[in-house]
């Protein structure tokens, strides 16, 4: 794997916060913030270096609540079968318009 990254503070700050609660049992988290800070790569990185399989959604202008809920339900179907730890729904942004 080949991973060019600029590591800044607040990157290394997200990735602790995402190795901390990802390798707890039953954890979750939900980042939220401005786009650039390096939470997608805080998660990729973390998830890649623990063999966690990562779901990202593909949200475009048409998607809904509806598609969501699909993919809610396809993700979680997906939990069931024992070669994924975990799964994680990582949007960029959502775009109700």
């Amino acid at each position: 794997m080949d991973l060019d990254i600029i590591v800044f503070e607040e990157v290394l700050d997200h990735i602790a916060r995402v190795d901390r609660v990802l390798t707890m049992p039953g954890g979750s988290l939900l980042m939220a913030g401005t786009s650039g800070v390096g939470r997608r790569t805080a998660v990729t990185l973390v998830a890649y270096l623990h063999q966690i399989e990562l779901f990202t959604p593909k949200v475009g202008r048409g998607y809904s609540v509806k598609q969501f809920k699909a993919d809610l339900k396809n993700v979680s179907c997906l939990l069931n079968i024992d070669t994924f730890a975990l799964h994680v729904v990582d949007t960029e942004r959502v775009n109700y318009m």
